[in-house]
């Protein structure tokens, strides 16, 4: 390239873009799960319950609702009910036989 005179590397259009970083976004896919827990009375049991299953490899959040008992959990991948169970059941809750049902976000 032929640079008149006068003109700088920087306003060489070449050399700008060479000071440009170009990344590259990485997109996941999300597991979205639903469970219903019974044995929650208080916030507390909130608290336990999402500590619970947050403990759990891959889990990106979980969200409680103490009303209703339903626990809808966020994760990297699938995961295994007796896991989610497991530790529940550690906490001192469980897990109705009706949950667990799975949707990749």
């Amino acid at each position: 390239m032929i640079r008149q005179p006068g003109t700088s590397a920087a306003s060489d259009p070449t050399t700008a873009v060479g000071r440009f970083r170009f990344g590259v976004e990485e997109f996941s896919v999300s597991v979205a799960s639903r469970y219903t827990a019974s044995g929650m009375t208080c916030e507390h049991c909130v608290r336990a319950v999402s500590g619970a299953i947050s403990s759990l490899a891959g889990v990106e959040s979980v969200v409680v609702d103490l009303a209703s008992g339903r626990v809808d959990v966020r994760s990297q991948a699938p995961l295994e009910r007796s896991e989610v169970e497991r530790v529940m059941q550690d906490a001192g809750y469980e897990v109705r036989a009706d949950a667990g049902r799975e949707v990749r976000v």
